[in-house]
């Protein structure tokens, strides 16, 4: 009898802790930069500069850039051993915010 209650406790203490587990997930860094938000606003709607942004690889990444050189619809992309990975700006608002898509190995 004592098995079988400390079973159900269980159960159900895996059934109450399944609500809290989110759906999705979402990635948000913030940094300090030291300079105005008008050129820091448009040196990121210039999607070509987004790589000076990479310090973690040392080696040299071939980019292909497709769509308008700034803002919504410009596009990257690029290949590092065998898996393709993508970065689209989506949305832009004028001082406001710079929203993108990265896709890595088709999305998968």
């Amino acid at each position: 009898m004592v098995s079988i209650l400390i079973a159900g406790i269980l159960f159900l203490s895996f059934i109450v802790i399944a609500f809290f587990i989110p759906k999705g997930w979402c990635v948000k860094q913030t940094a300090f930069i030291h300079t105005s938000v008008e050129q820091m606003y448009d040196f990121l709607l210039c999607i070509k500069n987004w790589p000076k942004w990479q310090s973690d690889n040392e080696e040299e990444i071939a980019f292909l850039y497709v769509g308008p050189e700034k803002g919504e619809g410009s596009a990257q992309y690029w290949e590092i051993n065998g898996v393709a990975a993508s970065l689209r700006l989506i949305q832009c608002e004028y001082l406001r915010n710079i929203n993108y898509q990265m896709r890595i190995n088709h999305g998968e």
